[in-house]
């Protein structure tokens, strides 16, 4: 499942070394979703099953049920 990012910014880079703690690299596939408030969309309209948010965006689909994948190891 390719896990929408920003182009080569910080939430690229960020999104692989969260997911590199609970998923083998060659299991990890980011694609570019364009800027933040496109993947916001993106996951709304489920055009996307996966997308890196922070800040308002997060804030918005954590309101509308969204879940957050978490990359801490049990």
């Amino acid at each position: 499942m390719p896990i929408q990012v920003g182009f080569h910014s910080g939430s690229h880079y960020t999104a692989i070394q969260g997911l590199e703690a609970v998923l083998p690299k060659d299991q990890i596939n980011v694609a570019f979703g364009g800027p933040p408030d496109d993947r916001l969309a993106a996951m709304i309209e489920r055009r996307a099953q996966a997308a890196c948010v922070f800040g308002v965006q997060y804030y918005v689909l954590e309101q509308l049920g969204f879940r957050k994948i978490s990359t801490r190891r049990l």
